[in-house]
């Protein structure tokens, strides 16, 4: 025997692949483990999407809560205008010291930015019944019969 040493590259080749290969299992179960989670989940998203596909028929309770009455013109055009997109607890938990200016804002973000059906022409008298009736202007006008006192919240 001489002082040399033999490497046999084709054995550990061999070697390396059954280093590797356990490797490659985990590489193969991560993959089914994906598989089956995007199998779980597109299942579920078809089964209760077409669940949602279908008609559901849903009964409001009736809408108790009603504006304030005022001899302002701005009440009759909120009356009308303004229960066509929300109830009117909207406008009762509005922060009741807001200013005139406040409400000009509520009131143009309805029109402009949610497509409120509020011509031109309405804004600011419901604007002023607003002012007057929930906001910083409140109690300056007051509708016969109604007291003060009942306005507050």
């Amino acid at each position: 025997m001489s002082g040399r040493v033999s490497i046999n590259l084709s054995r550990l080749s061999n070697v390396g692949a059954s280093l590797l290969a356990p490797l490659d299992c985990r590489e193969q179960a991560r993959s089914h483990k994906k598989e089956r989670w995007w199998i779980a989940t597109l299942t579920f998203a078809l089964l209760f999407g077409l669940g949602a596909a279908r008609a559901i028929e849903i009964t409001l309770p009736e809408e108790k809560a009603r504006l304030v009455e005022s001899p302002l013109p701005g009440y009759a055009l909120a009356s009308a205008l303004c229960y066509t997109c929300h109830s009117v607890d909207y406008i009762r938990y509005q922060p009741p010291a807001s200013p005139r200016a406040y409400w000009k804002t509520q009131v143009v973000k309805m029109q402009k930015t949610f497509g409120a059906p509020i011509p031109d022409a309405a804004l600011e008298p419901i604007i002023d019944y607003l002012v007057k009736t929930y906001g910083a202007e409140r109690g300056a006008v007051v509708a016969p019969g109604v007291k003060p006192e009942s306005l507050k919240h």
